[in-house]
């Protein structure tokens, strides 16, 4: 990607730029609290996720929100309206349409991923904090599943994610009781990896987004897989999967430089890719 390129790229919803292997995804509806159901927010999703598959020049991708939320899922308002006007049938496709390709697209990407849950995570944004792969939460911070609350369920595949990243006790409460918690009992259930102060929130995203970005980006790509596979795989099918992919990185350039500065005890190079 050229530098013109890696400069913040042109959404209406999002801005999204990728500088030094790190991509960076910010909401920047506030006004509406960074929702993500409508038509025109979820293509922008759908284009970054294809820019991020198809380019290669990320390593990991950073989430966050502009402004007091993170993200609070669908529009209430939106919710009405579409109640009144719409079939039945046309609410599934609203769905199969919609948010889930955002759910499906953080689930099959082959980088990681890390959400920096700035402030309120309700209904779609607490999924979208659990299909992440590492989730770090400021102290303003606070989730609720509150599809219960409305007489829904999670259509963007909550009760499917929440059960394999805390446990099935703590799931059930929070999918079934529709309470709101704070970033402190998140952090104690598993849903966040850490808890910071807000103005350390996004630095400490960038550090560890930092190291990622630093490892062999096809080693990177490949362990993402194999932990993804492996929640479904028996051990047998992993390890033939580990097998082949260590025959590929064994032939790769980025692990003759790894090994040869080890064997040498210098700094670990700039890997390349390849």
């Amino acid at each position: 990607m050229s530098n013109e390129q890696e400069r913040e790229m042109a959404y209406k919803n999002i801005n999204f730029e990728i500088e030094g292997r790190i991509a960076r995804l910010t909401m920047t509806r506030d006004d509406r609290r960074n929702t993500i159901t409508e038509p025109d927010v979820v293509a922008e999703f759908i284009d970054v996720f294809k820019r991020l598959q198809t380019a290669r020049e990320a390593s990991v991708l950073i989430i966050t929100g502009e402004g007091k939320a993170f993200c609070a899922g669908g529009n209430i308002k939106d919710l009405k309206t579409s109640d009144e006007q719409e079939a039945p049938l046309q609410h599934r496709y609203t769905y199969v349409d919609g948010i889930q390709h955002i759910t499906q697209g953080l689930n099959t990407l082959d980088i990681p991923t890390i959400a920096a849950v700035n402030g309120p995570a309700y209904g779609g944004g607490l999924d979208m904090t659990l299909f992440c792969d590492i989730a770090i939460a400021s102290t303003n911070a606070r989730f609720c599943e509150q599809f219960v609350n409305l007489g829904l369920i999670p259509g963007d595949g909550g009760a499917w994610i929440m059960p394999r990243k805390i446990n099935w006790q703590a799931a059930t409460d929070i999918l079934l009781t529709g309470r709101t918690f704070d970033a402190e009992e998140a952090l104690r259930l598993g849903v966040v990896y850490d808890v910071v102060e807000p103005e350390a929130l996004l630095p400490r995203a960038e550090a560890l987004a930092q190291q990622i970005a630093s490892r062999p980006p096809n080693a990177v790509r490949f362990i993402k897989m194999l932990m993804r596979q492996g929640t479904t795989q028996p051990l047998a099918d992993h390890l033939e999967h580990c097998a082949s992919a260590q025959a590929v990185l064994q032939s790769t350039e980025d692990h003759r430089l790894a090994l040869d500065a080890i064997l040498a005890k210098q700094a670990s190079p700039a890997f390349k890719g390849r």
